[in-house]
């Protein structure tokens, strides 16, 4: 499969050539756009809203993304955060209050049009429970889907036998599903989404019944499997390492809200919000003040309780003197010993330490978890949180430094906060 190029990681957390709005050229249901376009996406959501019966809140609210041909994009959020009701919007289970859904360039929903029904919209799909013919064995359900296009028998059974070898099912196919083991009925389900050669592959949570050993065996295998893979994919789960390990872009749902779209990299090192930031990784914040712009994106800032560190952050950041909030990675910060001597250390102001010449700070708790440790240390009377490669160095009740060498600059901290009290997250 090949992966559409987004350059280098950008400072700024902005996608390039991430697009959001309308699309000119709409069509009705069923229609397809004009053959002089350029290719269209696999998969085009315009506005899309969807509120289930005596709900107040809607379960998809205002969402707007592309899916690129032969992308793979992760849809990432909580239970209940309208995820699974996105996909099945798409799948044409569900019928939307409002907005447009266009596959390969089809039109197979739009708001005052009756949708495409699910058979029409040329998609694979992944459940969470497999959703295998009990009846039927492994040949039978990968049958199935070949069955309702117009091939002959003979190229049909060559598909079969060839997707049985491909997802390593060899001399499986004549068992049932009961006969099966949970990664083997996953691989069964795949290849049955996969034997008809959709454009689109739509997977619901598909790793969510396994154990963890399983689950990460299947994942290495979906990593493996993705790179032959032609259709486009979309994935929804609520497991970030999942999301980091096969997405291209990954979108962060929130109470059916859209908060950011972007690479892995991005929604990591550049988080829109501070629950995106919270919930595909650990956060430490500081609050305080940009003193000036050090260089393009990259920005000095001033502690609330003193000292300074460099941050980077979008170039709307707010002016020199105006508030800010960082965000602090367990991992973009170190601790030294307070005994041993670094190049720097001492030439600064006792009172107004820098990222460099560190903080001293008090080890509260030590967490041992075998490839890291994890250190909570007392800091002004918070406690912040570091995490250091291997065996643990220091005990509870030593005095260390803290060292700041990544910081990013939350966005709109101010508005982002009150969200977070509207959804129940402090």
């Amino acid at each position: 499969m090949k992966h559409m190029e987004f350059g280098s990681r950008p400072v700024d957390g902005v996608e390039p050539g991430h697009e959001v709005g309308r699309v000119p050229g709409d069509v009705t249901p069923g229609e397809t756009a004009p053959e002089t376009a350029p290719d269209p996406p696999a998969l085009d959501v315009r506005n899309l809203h969807m509120t289930y019966p005596r709900s107040e809140h809607p379960a998809v609210n205002g969402v707007t993304f592309r899916v690129r041909q032969g992308e793979f994009v992760v849809v990432l959020g909580p239970s209940g955060c309208g995820k699974s009701t996105l996909l099945r919007l798409i799948a044409g289970f569900e019928q939307a209050d409002g907005g447009e859904i266009h596959i390969a360039g089809r039109c197979v929903t739009r708001g005052g049009a009756p949708p495409d029904p699910p058979e029409r919209r040329r998609i694979g799909m992944v459940f969470q429970s497999y959703a295998l013919w009990p009846h039927k064995t492994v040949r039978g359900n990968l049958r199935f889907p070949l069955e309702q296009l117009p091939l002959s028998r003979e190229e049909r059974n060559r598909r079969v036998e060839e997707a049985l070898h491909r997802f390593r099912l060899t001399g499986l196919g004549d068992r049932l599903p009961a006969e099966l083991s949970g990664g083997q009925c996953q691989r069964v389900a795949l290849a049955r989404a996969l034997i008809a050669e959709p454009p689109l592959l739509l997977m619901d949570e598909p790793l969510s019944n396994l154990d963890a050993a399983l689950r990460r065996t299947m994942l290495s295998e979906l990593e493996a499997m993705r790179e032959n893979w032609a259709p486009a994919v979309l994935y929804v789960t609520h497991h970030r390492e999942e999301a980091m390990r096969l997405a291209d872009r990954i979108l962060v749902l929130h109470n059916g809200r859209l908060l950011q779209d972007g690479t892995p990299w991005e929604v990591y090192h550049c988080p829109a919000t501070s629950f995106v930031a919270d919930f595909v990784g650990e956060s430490n914040y500081l609050e305080g003040w940009v003193d000036a712009e050090a260089a393009p994106g990259l920005f000095l800032a001033h502690l609330a309780d003193g000292g300074c560190v460099l941050a980077r952050g979008r170039s709307e950041c707010p002016p020199a003197g105006g508030a800010v909030r960082l965000l602090v990675r367990p991992e973009w910060a170190s601790l030294i010993s307070a005994r041993k001597a670094r190049p720097g250390e001492g030439v600064g102001d006792p009172e107004f330490p820098s990222s460099l010449e560190g903080w001293r700070v008090t080890v509260q708790k030590v967490q041992y978890l075998g490839q890291t440790t994890v250190y909570t240390v007392h800091w002004e009377g918070r406690p912040f949180v570091v995490t250091d490669l291997g065996e643990p160095r220091y005990r509870p009740g030593d005095e260390v430094r803290l060292s700041i060498h990544d910081a990013w600059i939350m966005p709109n901290h101010r508005d982002d906060r009150k969200e977070n009290d509207r959804s129940g997250l402090r």
